[in-house]
């Protein structure tokens, strides 16, 4: 996930350079941390890779690994990660990543943590899915609201998912255009007022309270 990350971010013809000073700061961070795990540098060569960077361009880098660092401690609190470690060798419950194996019957039982891969703990994130569902309802709200109201205006009964997807498109397979949506958004405001529902402003309506009202 992280090399196509990296990729996709640098790769010239996804982003022309004019554009690249318009990248969020998210963005830019989260390229910087695909780079670090990709070629899986230490936090020694990080250190040298950030003091060339501050030689070459004679000013502290404008995003660092300290940064990084805030960014995802900052993604934690907000989807409520727990971290749970394991031991490589035997799967005995961890209480850190450094934490000596307890397990008598381990082939590496009270070794200490090393750089090699066998010494290493398994690390299992359990992220919390409400935060999740909110964004993306928050970013796909109209899209949800747009196919609602298409399954309830021509009854569509759809007895799969790959029904529900292919309902958001006309018959001939092409998108609904703006002036279309518009068109269907103002025919939506007449059902509200000939059904005479008089909880909203319909003066001041907008078009996701059409929709909205409609399909409820």
């Amino acid at each position: 996930m992280f090399y196509h990350e990296f990729e996709s971010l640098l790769d010239e013809t996804s982003i022309p350079l004019e554009s690249r000073q318009d990248l969020q700061r998210s963005d830019r961070l989260l390229c910087y941390a695909a780079y670090i795990l990709l070629f899986g540098l230490s936090a020694v060569q990080i250190n040298y890779l950030e003091q060339m960077m501050k030689f070459l361009y004679e000013n502290d880098p404008p995003i660092s690994h300290h940064d990084i660092e805030s960014y995802f401690e900052g993604i934690l609190q907000t989807y409520n990660i727990t971290i749970s470690y394991f031991c490589s060798s035997c799967t005995n419950l961890m209480e850190s990543s450094q934490t000596q194996c307890e397990n008598p019957m381990c082939a590496i039982y009270r070794q200490n943590i090393k750089r090699a891969k066998r010494m290493q703990r398994t690390e299992v994130h359990l992220i919390d899915l409400k935060p999740q569902l909110e964004d993306i309802l928050r970013e796909n709200i109209g899209k949800i609201i747009h196919l609602h109201e298409y399954l309830h205006r021509h009854r569509v009964r759809c007895s799969s998912r790959r029904d529900v997807r292919a309902s958001t498109y006309k018959e001939d397979g092409g998108l609904w255009s703006p002036s279309t949506r518009q068109k269907k958004t103002e025919e939506n405001i007449n059902v509200i007022e000939k059904e005479n529902i008089n909880v909203i402003d319909k003066e001041n309506i907008r078009e996701i309270d059409a929709r909205t009202y409609y399909c409820l």
